[in-house]
């Protein structure tokens, strides 16, 4: 997966996420306020959507320090669910690493399980 902030509008900015898979390609554009981190509007594959409103079940939190190919951090290491998803991880620290935070991502959705780990990225 590869993440890049593309512009900016106003006191948001437009996130893109774009996912190769060997069974799919997958994109989504979302326009994130600076201030909340609330979703103002979401484009999934090119076609404007509603914002996905998944009801997320925080299971676990955890302060650790984690090492991926992009470095050592700091980060809160978050256990999840959701209706859609049977477990979920997220190793974050939004202070250091640029976007979403995310160092690290796990997601078990039965059929699948997908990981992924912050190789590089470039702050401005």
């Amino acid at each position: 997966m590869q993440k890049e902030v593309f512009a900016e509008e106003g006191n948001a900015v437009w996130f893109r996420q774009v996912l190769k898979l060997p069974i799919a390609n997958d994109s989504a554009e979302i326009l994130i306020d600076r201030d909340s981190g609330k979703i103002l509007k979401y484009k999934h594959n090119g076609k404007e959507e509603n914002v996905p409103d998944s009801k997320t079940e925080i299971i676990s939190t955890n302060q650790e320090t984690i090492t991926v190919p992009a470095g050592k951090f700091k980060v809160l290491h978050i256990v999840a669910k959701s209706p859609d998803v049977q477990k979920i991880e997220i190793w974050m620290n939004p202070r250091e690493i640029s976007m979403d935070g995310a160092a690290k991502m796990f997601m078990d959705q039965g059929q699948m399980q997908i990981t992924m780990e912050l190789t590089k990225f470039v702050k401005n």
